[in-house]
């Protein structure tokens, strides 16, 4: 039987502990998760960016909302292919494209689908994961996911899940 990193875990007292314990394997090139991270989910940069993707979706037609979800620190996308969007219309009109077929998803086959379509287009779980952080970051986002679509059977509607997000 092989060991895995995901069968490996230091256990602390406490915070200063568990930062110790991050900067020596960060020192190291190696990724940690902190589990106990007292910060709830909600306050995180990847909540307020998937409010932003869920307005996106919400509607696809509304370019101030798409141009938000697309500049997103959590997509990442490059300068350079987002200031093509604004000169490319072909571009644009495929972005637009995705968040319309991202629509058409959430209202099909519910908001936790829609999210990770989304997130495999842009290769979220790739790209994430080989960053400082990043498994944390891809984490969140699998949390927040599968809450609102768990919360979206208590909240009818898109922009009423999105209200409950907001708030």
């Amino acid at each position: 039987m092989r060991l895995h990193p995901k069968d490996i875990a230091i256990l602390v007292r406490n915070r200063t502990e568990a930062n110790e314990a991050r900067a020596a394997l960060q020192a190291y090139e190696l990724a940690s998760v902190y589990l106990s991270d007292r910060e709830s989910v909600f306050a995180c940069d990847e909540a307020h960016d998937v409010l932003r993707w869920l307005r996106a979706c919400a509607e696809p037609a509304d370019e101030r909302k798409l141009r938000a979800a697309l500049a997103t620190s959590t997509l990442d996308l490059p300068l350079a292919r987002l200031e093509r969007l604004n000169r490319d219309e072909l571009a644009w009109e495929a972005e637009t494209e995705l968040f319309r077929l991202l629509h058409s998803l959430w209202q099909t086959q519910g908001v936790l689908p829609m999210l990770r379509h989304l997130m495999q287009f842009h290769q979220l779980p790739q790209r994430l994961i080989n960053t400082p952080g990043g498994e944390r970051r891809l984490t969140n986002l699998l949390h927040l996911a599968e809450y609102l679509q768990r919360a979206s059977q208590q909240y009818e509607g898109e922009q009423a899940l999105i209200r409950h997000l907001a708030e």
